[in-house]
């Protein structure tokens, strides 16, 4: 019997890679020449340090402590840098919007589910206007209830957390 081919696992690392721009994969590698020379720098300094003296001095030691820590510096920037641009990125609302329209779409046909009308006009970078939908939060167990939603059509067997007690 013939085994179905596999797709090669380049591929499946390829989908983490996708909608990296050329720019950015350009900053990307320019950072990791950046790290890379300076770990050959520390590297250097270390072994002029020790060609230089074999006796512990203190000097010696601040050299090869001071060309550790400009590697490190930089790795430490690389990471706050990664963690703003995410920040802005999440912070995004136009962002935001284009993912409330596609939630809307992928879910337009499912029961419970409402989505509140996005006004474009309105809505900007740093602002994200929509309607207020009133409705009852997910964990109000007594108020869906009331009001004739089926636990099991919403939540399927999964246990329901709701007012501090699980129930099924």
């Amino acid at each position: 019997m013939r085994q179905p081919k596999k797709n090669p696992l380049y591929k499946s690392f390829g989908y983490a890679f996708e909608g990296i721009s050329a720019l950015e994969w350009c900053v990307c590698f320019i950072l990791l020449g950046l790290i890379l020379s300076l770990e050959l720098v520390n590297t250097a300094i270390k072994a002029v340090v020790d060609l230089v003296t074999e006796e512990r001095k203190p000097l010696a030691k601040i050299a090869k402590d001071t060309a550790a820590g400009a590697v490190t510096a930089e790795k430490s920037k690389d990471v706050l840098e990664e963690l703003w641009n995410v920040a802005v990125e999440e912070m995004n609302f136009l962002t935001e919007a284009a993912n409330l329209e596609e939630f809307a779409r992928r879910n337009k046909e499912v029961a419970y589910v409402g989505v509140s009308k996005l006004y474009h006009e309105y809505t900007n970078q740093f602002v994200l206007v929509m309607e207020q939908i009133e409705g009852y939060s997910i964990d109000d167990k007594k108020g869906l209830l009331e009001n004739g939603y089926e636990m099991e059509r919403l939540f399927g067997s999964a246990c329901f957390v709701g007012a501090g007690k699980a129930s099924s």
